[in-house]
């Protein structure tokens, strides 16, 4: 009856049932406890933070990872005050940063960029892993003030990791007059980099991205020469 009645729960919006809810989690136990952390979280209660701060410190190592999740969930100032400091812990790192992600997403949602910015940064400088990193990156390029010449930037550095979100970007920043600068880079991509930014200048003009494309279409690499010449075609 426990877990329907959660259910009710988390389906009322009232702030009484997120006070019933933090209640709750003092005194269930085990899957339970679990079950309540979820529904707090998918109520966004902004209420149950202080609560869910010490159980993404305690001992349950699974208890701590949902902890973290709901807070990511929930967003807000309070919820990445508290996922920011367990960013800093080895066994939490990956979930910490999955959920600061998270929140960053609610914070633009309420318009508060500036802090969803912030977010994108620590994640993306606090050695978590490509995927997650490749996360923040894309957040990074959303928000700078020179959008353009961090994607140059990436591009003409080693960190492969990067080009796949960096090559994403290029359309919704570079216009038919400014992909030259972009398709100049080509040469010293690697073949997979290589193979996605022809699918990406596939969709200029095609006289801005010609000489390009032309020149990828004499590539080593069969792949990097046919993914030109389809997006030549």
């Amino acid at each position: 009856t426990t877990d329907p009645a959660r259910s009710a729960l988390e389906r009322i919006p009232a702030g009484e049932a997120d006070q019933a809810l933090v209640a709750a989690v003092d005194k269930a136990q085990c899957a339970i406890k679990r079950g309540v952390v979820y529904s707090l979280g998918q109520r966004k209660a902004a209420a149950a933070v202080a609560a869910l701060g010490r159980l993404a410190g305690g001992k349950d190592a699974d208890l701590a990872a949902d902890a973290v999740i709901a807070l990511g969930k929930i967003s807000g100032a309070e919820a990445v005050k508290v996922l920011t400091g367990t960013l800093g812990r080895s066994a939490l790192k990956s979930d910490a940063a999955s959920a600061l992600l998270l929140a960053a997403e609610g914070l633009m949602r309420t318009g508060d960029s500036g802090a969803a910015s912030a977010i994108y940064d620590k994640v993306f400088a606090a050695g978590v892993s490509p995927v997650l990193r490749q996360a923040a990156f894309k957040g990074k390029i959303a928000f700078s003030d020179d959008a353009k010449g961090l994607i140059l930037k990436t591009l003409s550095v080693k960190d492969a990791s990067l080009f796949a979100p960096a090559l994403a970007a290029v359309p919704a920043n570079f216009s038919a007059g400014e992909i030259g600068e972009v398709g100049e880079l080509m040469a010293r991509l690697p073949e997979a980099a290589k193979i996605q930014l022809a699918g990406v200048l596939a969709g200029y003009p095609a006289e801005a991205v010609r000489p390009y494309l032309l020149s990828a279409a004499e590539n080593l690499s069969v792949d990097v020469r046919l993914a030109s010449l389809r997006s030549i075609a």
